[in-house]
């Protein structure tokens, strides 16, 4: 299927689906390019991006994330963002929210309010304030670089 989907309920099994839209969404061995849905769930399939107030992930995989409750059972995702994000055995890279509680689950920055469970991460709130802290600086210094190098060939 090619064609965006708008819907009440989305059930793909084995294949794939550009864009979807619609009030539930389930894939099962499938995959979709984009996602918006009050409720989506997913069981050995993959998205691009997810919108939707609730997602429950069961080991799948997905670039972005964004809703009000999160699940992650044995899943992957670039970033999460989400009032609720619950994890167990699953790995991000980014996850931002209000309420985090992990379990057997790791993930590259970690920004939350409330955090529970064991947390593996490279970078905590503080760390990451601090990354992008010199992040800014060696980029501003780059630009600062070539902006004089650009007037001396002048």
């Amino acid at each position: 299927m090619d064609d965006p989907k708008s819907s009440d309920v989305v059930q793909l099994q084995g294949g794939e689906i550009r864009d979807v839209d619609a009030d539930q969404v389930r894939l099962h061995q499938g995959g979709a390019r984009s996602i918006s849905a009050g409720e989506v769930e997913m069981y050995l399939a993959g998205a691009g991006s997810i919108r939707a107030d609730s997602v429950h992930m069961d080991t799948s995989t997905a670039v972005a994330v964004q809703g009000h409750t999160v699940v992650l059972d044995q899943s992957g995702t670039a970033s999460v963002v989400a009032t609720d994000v619950k994890a167990d055995g699953s790995r991000a890279l980014l996850v931002v929210g209000d309420t985090i509680t992990l379990r057997d689950s790791g993930t590259a920055i970690l920004i939350a309010r409330n955090v529970q469970g064991p947390v593996e991460t490279i970078l905590d709130t503080r760390g990451a304030a601090v990354a992008g802290l010199l992040a800014g600086l060696a980029i501003g210094m780059v630009l600062l670089s070539g902006s004089m190098l650009r007037r001396r060939e002048r």
